[in-house]
């Protein structure tokens, strides 16, 4: 699975004042590498695209902050990439495939593994860089020397558990080390609701078939928003709906709320949809400062930490819009008024508690062509439905963000086991084939993962030599 790490840091270039085909370096000043990448377009003349490289890495097309950087990217190092995951089929226990995963050059990836005598691992994958003088948490510049990269994190030094008490090993790209760990891995983890219910659902399991593991990929239990419930609760009283007689199906939408996020669930919508309201409201003094040097600043760290800190303190220095609002109750009270005026109007409701979560979390799966052309999308795409799941959910589903597959295979029960993919095992759109896999994975229907009888043949017929001269 995705670490969702840092690997990657945007090096702020000094130019020479006297030479701008120059910039620092702890050696002085250097001239930047020019060369020039051809692009073949079919039809049409090639496109030349000249690039600038640095000892870091190559200039970014775009500036930061109106100065250039360089980018410094593990996916750029030669040594990053290689076949060093070759040998895992060689591997006949987790020491052997720790040594294997821990030195192979890949895409930095969460692994888990299982060997034959019970035992089980988790560890890193790839190349992590060794930072040092930064964090890698903002643009710096390398040119002194004091800061930088420093190799990149010795096998034998990446993170590792074996064989843990609780008997089981999670990863839901959340984040896996603690504070006392040396080395930078990321700063913008998943937040840890989906690892804790899966650990959750593991500890009451005695025991487990494959369906139990399948129901468990599908659980849609959401409690982050259990907050916003909890908040919307408060605000609610008795006193405020009578002076707010409106509001009294906000409050009954989400007493209705079933704590799942099932197509049907009541309630959950509105809780999404207030959250999400309150994070653009409550970081928006914060942030005004990051959008007025840089326009296309987005906020694409941890929301709720910061955001149900402020709004749990209410601190009168923290209140969005002063001039606006007398304190935070009134700014949550419009808040609230304000997410309901808009959930009705989007979806033709006559009231709140009347829409269902199918409603506003739907499955769209477009084809890459459809965009283009939009006539051939009704035989492209798969049909849009109504979807269980949320983004902080097990069941991941929340706008691009789905299940790219789902597994559930026990060593010599390969009969057993159980294989989910969206779409289908063909991608010509004629075939019976390019749909046969979606409606089981949509809707969470088990499905063999072996293929059974065969039905069909395919036979490939080599050119002969001579029709290829």
């Amino acid at each position: 699975t995705n670490v969702e790490g840092d690997f990657l840091d945007l090096v702020r270039l000094e130019l020479n004042p006297k030479n701008p085909d120059e910039y620092g370096t702890p050696d002085g000043w250097q001239a930047f590498t020019h060369r020039t990448e051809t692009i073949a377009i079919k039809g049409g003349p090639d496109q030349m695209v000249e690039i600038r490289e640095t000892r870091w890495g190559p200039v970014a097309e775009e500036p930061l902050l109106g100065g250039p950087v360089a980018l410094r990217w593990t996916a750029l190092d030669p040594e990053a990439v290689d076949l060093g995951l070759v040998w895992m089929d060689q591997a006949r226990s987790v020491w052997d495939a720790l040594a294997v995963a821990t030195r192979a050059g890949a895409p930095p990836s969460n692994v888990l593994l299982a060997d034959a005598e019970g035992h089980i691992a988790w560890t890193y994958m790839g190349r992590i860089p060794v930072r040092r003088g930064l964090d890698g948490s903002v643009s710096v510049s390398w040119a002194d020397g004091r800061t930088g990269w420093t190799g990149f994190i010795p096998p034998d030094d990446l993170p590792r558990v074996i064989d843990p008490p609780a008997g089981y090993l999670v990863s839901a790209n959340h984040r896996m080390t603690d504070d006392t760990y040396p080395h930078v891995i990321g700063h913008a983890f998943a937040n840890g609701y989906r690892a804790y219910r899966i650990s959750e659902r593991l500890r009451a399991m005695e025991r487990v078939r494959e369906p139990d593991l399948l129901a468990l990929q599908l659980d849609t239990t959401t409690e982050l928003h259990e907050f916003y419930r909890d908040l919307i609760r408060r605000l609610l009283t008795p006193e405020v709906l009578a002076q707010h007689p409106e509001l009294a199906e906000a409050r009954e939408a989400v007493e209705a709320w079933d704590g799942r996020a099932e197509k049907d669930s009541r309630g959950v919508a509105l809780l999404t949809a207030f959250r999400r309201s309150l994070a653009a409201s409550v970081f928006a003094p914060f942030l005004q400062g990051c959008r007025e040097q840089d326009p296309a600043f987005a906020y694409d760290g941890d929301l709720d930490t910061p955001l149900r800190t402020l709004l749990t303190e209410q601190a009168p220095g923290t209140l969005p819009d002063p001039a606006r609002f007398a304190d935070w109750h009134a700014f949550l009270l419009h808040e609230l008024e304000r997410t309901v005026a808009t959930l009705k109007a989007d979806y033709g409701l006559s009231r709140v508690d009347a829409l269902a979560w199918g409603v506003m979390n739907r499955v769209r799966m477009a084809h890459p062509l459809s965009d283009t052309i939009p006539l051939v999308g009704r035989w492209l795409n798969m049909a849009e439905e109504a979807a269980p799941g949320c983004g902080q959910c097990v069941r991941v589903l929340s706008g691009s963000l789905a299940a790219s597959e789902r597994m559930v295979v026990s060593p010599s029960h390969h009969s057993d086991a159980i294989f989910h993919m969206p779409g289908g095992q063909s991608g010509h759109p004629l075939s019976p084939h390019y749909r046969d896999q979606h409606r089981n994975w949509s809707q969470g229907l088990p499905t063999p993962l072996l293929a059974g009888r065969a039905v069909h043949n395919l036979t490939f017929r080599p050119e002969p030599a001579s029709a290829r001269s």
